[in-house]
């Protein structure tokens, strides 16, 4: 994944060289420290020697970031969960000024674009995922390239949201709610609704739910495969007799299964 994903991202900005407060500071000390070094006449290894302190600093940042970072994390999340206004949460952010200065800004933007997905404002989350996928390496952009997926979603930006799911999941790397988004994607916007179905059951692989079947319950009926979609309705409602489900979900079965009751009235009215 991670190199198609962060060139498309970034081609939505103007190139820049991503600079924050740590590197413009280490960028100084290290000018200062070779300027002064070769006007003093010191030999490089000694001019190296200047640049030590910064090995020392950059190494005591990352031992307290790594120490802080999963407290917020977890906090952060606590407080999203728990319904904290808009407020509450960029204060919560402000506050870390540890992290804010010394954590990497792909982790930091990821949690900017966090904050202002789950209260709804997906164009400014997208644009905090877009700055974060130039600075992530590959190996972190994976969650980042998902939600800026889901932001592009949320936002109604159909088009794009399909291309940055399509090109950050693969074989190895899926999400179940990305996979579901984008089976949605194909969809409505008349697409293969074989390929949708496909998407559709490796989201409920990945996160099995009520709500979910009872979408693939409709996306079978759509292409007249009743035999099929009325064996998922059945496993949905198994699923639903197994423990409570919220009314969100209640309300997709009750649809569903006035779906299939009205399409089975329909194949009675043509024999």
């Amino acid at each position: 994944m991670g190199t198609k994903t962060k060139t498309a991202a970034a081609e939505k900005r103007a190139p820049r060289l991503a600079i924050w407060p740590k590197r413009m500071l280490y960028l100084a000390y290290g000018c200062a420290a070779v300027i002064t070094g070769s006007g003093m006449g010191l030999k490089l290894w000694q001019i190296a020697g200047l640049l030590l302190p910064l090995v020392a600093v950059e190494y005591i940042f990352r031992a307290l970031v790594g120490k802080r970072m999963p407290v917020f994390e977890r906090d952060l999340m606590a407080r999203i969960k728990d319904g904290a206004s808009d407020r509450e949460l960029m204060d919560f952010f402000q506050e870390h000024h540890l992290l804010r200065f010394a954590a990497p800004r792909h982790q930091m933007q990821g949690k900017l674009g966090l904050i202002h997905s789950a209260r709804g404002r997906h164009q400014r989350a997208a644009v905090a995922y877009r700055e974060a996928l130039e600075d992530a390496p590959p190996k972190e952009a994976f969650p980042l390239a998902l939600g800026l997926a889901d932001a592009l979603y949320e936002a109604g930006e159909d088009e794009e949201a399909e291309q940055v799911y399509r090109q950050s999941m693969d074989e190895e790397q899926r999400s179940g709610r990305g996979c579901a988004n984008l089976a949605r994607l194909i969809w409505r916007r008349g697409g293969d609704l074989r390929e949708a179905e496909e998407y559709l059951r490796h989201g409920l692989d990945l996160t099995p739910g009520v709500e979910l079947r009872c979408e693939l319950v409709r996306l079978l009926a759509e292409q007249n495969r009743q035999e099929d979609a009325a064996w998922e309705l059945q496993l949905a409602q198994e699923a639903a007799a197994q423990g409570e489900i919220s009314d969100e979900e209640q309300q997709a079965l009750n649809a569903a299964s006035a779906l299939m009751v009205d399409r089975g009235s329909k194949e009675e009215g043509s024999e």
